[in-house]
């Protein structure tokens, strides 16, 4: 398990020390959620790393002055906090507990339709998530067996799957600690990382998950959560560039998630998996 912050590194290298990507500092702050030492620390450590300032701590209790996306420090790890007046939405990434471990247990296994588009069998294939964003559908392939590299240029998304990936790595469920193993975060922009000679001998498969338009098909919290993210990461709208360098460096297979009804992202795929509100494009290079 690692979290990769440099675009050129070679794929499977150790870690060593590089400068970060920045975020802009004018939309994102830093929020304490106490004023204890370790909280204190670390907020500073992150705040140094991803260029952002922390936003002013009273003893009566947090502040937040602006509307807007802060990433919240807490004991128990980190959050997405989106205020909007006296509205707050908080985006988690949690692989041990909740959704994940429910999916995890009773997701239907290599049954479903992610799984069949990889083609996820007794061999389960190695995987680029070149878009990998709160890495969920990551998490769901390493829990079949699938080793995944997952890519995310947010150098600020890259801190929270970090951090949650430490946290499943400790959790009590083996199975999960065994998933969380099985994921190697890096910090790049996934073009980078097609052109390197080396990663192609390492991956089967290359999943392609664009960021969604808002849908008035998805849940209240999912738009929430896809509008936040989009805050941070923005709109890919090199998506199809990115289908187009996948398919024309792997020989292999590709695969692209879509909202059911949405049009390609590129040319005709050779098959598509449709499920309730979302389908699996499936390019055979």
């Amino acid at each position: 398990m690692l979290c990769d912050k440099s675009a050129n590194r070679r794929i499977m290298s150790k870690p060593n020390r590089q400068e970060q990507p920045q975020t802009d500092p004018g939309r994102i702050c830093i929020l304490r959620s106490d004023d204890s030492d370790a909280v204190e620390q670390r907020a500073n450590k992150l705040a140094a790393s991803l260029n952002l300032k922390i936003a002013p701590f009273k003893s009566t209790g947090r502040t937040i002055g602006q509307d807007g996306v802060y990433l919240e420090v807490a004991a128990q790890g980190l959050t997405l906090l989106y205020r909007e007046g006296r509205n707050k939405t908080r985006v988690a990434v949690d692989f041990h507990s909740g959704k994940a471990e429910h999916r995890r247990k009773y997701g239907g296994g290599k049954g479903q339709l992610i799984a069949k588009a990889i083609g996820v069998g007794a061999n389960p294939p190695r995987v680029l998530d070149a878009t990998a964003g709160l890495a969920r559908d990551a998490f769901v392939l390493a829990s079949l067996g699938c080793r995944v590299i997952a890519a995310e240029r947010s150098a600020l998304l890259c801190v929270l799957l970090y951090d949650a990936l430490k946290s499943a790595s400790e959790a009590a469920q083996r199975a999960t600690r065994e998933a969380a193993g099985r994921i190697q975060v890096v910090q790049a922009d996934a073009r980078s990382l097609l052109r390197d000679s080396e990663l192609y001998h390492k991956i089967d498969v290359i999943y392609i998950d664009p960021m969604y338009p808002d849908s008035t098909k998805s849940t209240a919290l999912v738009r929430k959560e896809m509008r936040i993210c989009r805050m941070v990461v923005g709109n890919d709208k090199d998506a199809a560039q990115l289908l187009n360098l996948a398919m024309s460096v792997h020989n292999k297979r590709v695969v692209v998630k879509r909202m059911h009804d949405a049009p390609p992202l590129g040319e005709s795929p050779a098959s598509s998996l449709t499920g309730k509100s979302t389908r699996f494009d499936i390019y055979l290079t």
